[in-house]
């Protein structure tokens, strides 16, 4: 299981970004600041420790010729006491032997040899350690050019290593002053950027091409209000090209209705014809006998074919007739009659048998039935073109969840693999120039997308075609 980072928004990243900045220089300046300070106070503390002893030194020559052992101890301790420094210091003859020191009773003689000069040397610095670990800077220096003896002092570490760590500590402090400033400016730096990118990102998420865009306000006078300004004018020519292609793909549908319309024209003259040819007999058989009787007794005949023809044209009309969508609740089994009557008499011509399964649960659906209905029309046709020796034509309906679902399946030539993939592009058709203008299915799949539906096919060659196409249930009503 691999472990993923989330990812981090840029104010976290431009905070960040200033942390480690500010504590990475923080850092080095703290450490090359250290090493700094302690070489310069190292060179001061060596200076003051060489003026120190050369002045002690002259001053014990008078004392040392004279062999003014009490003076010479008195001055000795006068410079140990008057400076916090000098942890110890003694003079020794020109023969190496201890002649006045610091340490009282015990003089530790291993510090004898631990410093000597070289020939030629006018002072040397040794740095040596006691046996409680605790480091000196020994210093060595000749009574009258070393004539007569030697002066010895030991400068003690911790007073520069103390003022060494009070400069980390106030770098230190200076260094996290710097980055809670930089954390403060950060954020406020970082809200000034990226509020305005979050208006933009904002806008981007709630636009609705559908509604009027309100123009995106940023009032900056940098880059930002710029991408707010391309933003708008991005909205606005998305909007009217979706206008646009709205209007294009009505366009599209009142055009496949009056395809499929010139194609229905053949079974609505059949439908016509009949009770056209019953009415024109009925008011022969007036005229020739206008008696009350005789017309009374074709009154009813004559009712009954008017409202079989007006029933026809009603229908052919709602069908052929530009609408925009209107959606609301609607009876899914009459608006499938109502397109199988549209198309009966070319079924009925093709030899096609129909075969009906309802779920009386699914009546009620959300959305436009005319469209539907367009729908269903252009399925059904693409069925009947498949099955021109005849066939067997199912439409069936069943629930999956808050969807109803409307297959309709034949037993036709079925569509090839390489065409199946094709067959919602627009003006894709496998029929002959002038029997198809290749915008069914692709209306069909955009009215069913409209309606918040989903259309899928499953076809065999020589086996068949199933369409499957679903349609939000109006579950207050089912």
């Amino acid at each position: 299981m691999k472990f993923q980072i989330p990812p981090l928004k840029l104010r976290t990243k431009f905070i960040g970004a200033i942390i480690i900045v500010v504590a990475i220089f923080g850092s080095l300046n703290i450490f090359f600041n250290r090493q700094s300070t302690y070489k310069a106070l190292q060179k001061e503390v060596d200076k003051r420790s060489l003026f120190l002893a050369q002045s002690l030194a002259e001053r014990s020559t008078k004392l040392l010729l004279y062999e003014d052992l009490i003076s010479l101890q008195l001055l000795l301790d006068q410079i140990r006491q008057s400076n916090t420094d000098v942890s110890y210091g003694f003079i020794t003859d020109n023969q190496n032997n201890v002649v006045v020191h610091t340490f009282g009773f015990d003089f530790p003689m291993e510090l004898l040899n631990a410093n000597k000069l070289k020939k030629g040397e006018s002072y040397h610095f040794q740095i040596i350690s006691d046996e409680h670990n605790n480091r000196y800077q020994d210093i060595i220096v000749p009574i009258l050019e070393g004539k007569i003896g030697f002066l010895r002092l030991g400068i003690a570490g911790e007073s520069l290593v103390a003022t060494t760590n009070k400069v980390v500590i106030i770098l230190t402090g200076m260094v996290l002053l710097f980055l809670v400033i930089g954390i403060i400016g950060a954020v406020i730096f970082a809200y000034w950027i990226t509020n305005p990118i979050s208006k933009i990102t904002k806008a981007f998420e709630t636009i609705n091409l559908n509604e009027e865009i309100k123009p995106l306000e940023i009032k900056t006078k940098d880059e930002i209000n710029i991408l707010a300004n391309k933003f708008n004018e991005m909205a606005l020519r998305l909007q009217t090209v979706h206008s646009d292609l709205k209007k294009a793909q009505k366009g599209l549908v009142q055009t496949e209705k009056l395809a499929s319309v010139g194609t229905l024209a053949s079974g609505l003259t059949h439908e016509i014809s009949s009770p056209l040819a019953g009415l024109k007999n009925c008011l022969i058989r007036i005229k020739k006998n206008p008696q009350k009787s005789q017309i009374n007794r074709y009154f009813g005949l004559m009712m009954n074919a008017i409202q079989r023809i007006e029933k026809v044209v009603i229908g052919l009309l709602n069908f052929s007739r530009r609408d925009d969508y209107h959606f609301k609740p609607f009876n899914l089994p009459e608006i499938i009659n109502s397109a199988l009557s549209l198309v009966e008499y070319k079924l009925e011509k093709s030899g096609v048998v129909v075969e009906i399964n309802f779920d009386e649960k699914l009546k009620n659906c959300i959305g436009d039935g005319q469209h539907i209905e367009q729908v269903i029309i252009n399925l059904v046709l693409n069925a009947a073109d498949a099955m021109p020796q005849g066939g067997k034509l199912s439409i069936s309906s069943f629930c999956d969840n808050s969807l109803a679902c409307i297959a309709i399946e034949d037993n036709g030539v079925g569509i090839s693999c390489e065409n199946i993939d094709k067959i919602f592009d627009p003006f894709f058709t496998t029929k002959e120039p002038g029997k198809g203008t290749g915008l069914g299915l692709s209306v069909s799949y955009n009215i069913i997308k409209e309606h918040g539906g989903d259309i899928s096919v499953e076809s065999e060659v020589n086996r068949g075609t199933k369409f499957i196409f679903t349609l939000p249930l109006n579950l207050n009503r089912a």
